[in-house]
């Protein structure tokens, strides 16, 4: 059965990137994928009148992107969806019928503001969500995907791994560590402690990392073991990989309407494609 992508279009910049992102892969997968837009109607404008002229909007919008599909990934299956109300509500009630959901993100107010939107859809959605942020898509290597011994950080390396496979490209396996502070203070630790700690992380990420070779023999894995925090690390490998993957949540599973605090600022400070996978 062919993978099903929902894009969720608005017309700005970063949905138009999210097209194209979903252009090179729905080429790669053969892909079916349905363009969606959210039509918020004010109480105010809910006229006949000013709920066609944003439904004509709309349609503009998603022949923009139904051409931009056409034209990357001829004969794949695409189709367009519009639904009026709130897009995180929309796009988590759909999400159940979709292998992947990609929005976009460029920091100004919209459907997919990433202080707001693009997190809540993120932590909402029933499917993995990719956010991609309005910036160059060319030129990336490297599929990256966060360790950290979690059951979320296992759903985000069989998503990274496979999606590296497919691609022909290295997987980087990214795991950190933090000599602990207390009460705001970090003091001067121990060496041995610092070492103790680098060796757990390396340990860790071995165990984890355990066993692709055998699922995928022609994959290149690249362990990076960081003193850094997760999210500081992610966003700066953000700059130029592919695809950095992370799990929705470390420690902890708060459902709905919070993603793990490393997820979170991923989603809105990455500087290239991320997916939020739970």
């Amino acid at each position: 059965m062919a993978e099903r992508i929902l894009v969720a279009v608005d017309g700005r910049a970063a949905g138009d990137r999210a097209v194209e992102w979903t252009a090179a892969r729905a080429a790669r997968t053969h892909a079916h994928v349905t363009v969606f837009q959210a039509v918020e109607v004010p109480a105010v404008l809910r006229s006949t009148e000013h709920r066609t002229a944003m439904h004509r909007v709309a349609d503009s919008i998603a022949a923009n992107a139904l051409a931009t599909l056409g034209a990357a990934a001829p004969g794949i299956v695409v189709e367009a969806r519009t639904e009026e109300g709130d897009p995180v509500d929309l796009l988590e009630q759909v999400s159940a019928d979709v292998d992947l959901i990609v929005v976009g993100t460029n920091g100004s107010r919209g459907p997919f503001q990433p202080s707001t939107r693009a997190v809540r859809i993120a932590a909402s959605a029933a499917s993995p969500v990719v956010v991609v942020p309005d910036a160059p898509l060319d030129g990336r290597e490297g599929v990256v995907v966060g360790v950290d011994g979690s059951e979320s950080s296992a759903h985000a390396l069989a998503f990274a791994a496979a999606e590296a496979d497919a691609r022909g490209e290295r997987l980087i396996a990214l795991t950190t560590w933090r000599q602990p502070v207390y009460l705001g203070y970090e003091g001067a630790w121990p060496v041995d402690l610092a070492s103790d700690l680098a060796q757990y992380a390396e340990e860790q990420a071995a165990i984890e990392l355990a066993g692709l070779a055998s699922q995928y023999p022609d994959l290149v894995v690249e362990r990076r073991i960081l003193e850094a925090s997760g999210a500081e690390a992610l966003v700066a490998a953000s700059e130029d990989a592919s695809l950095v993957v992370v799990g929705s949540r470390g420690l902890g599973p708060v459902r709905r309407l919070l993603l793990g605090s490393v997820s979170h600022a991923l989603v809105q400070h990455a500087r290239g494609p991320i997916a939020v996978v739970r």
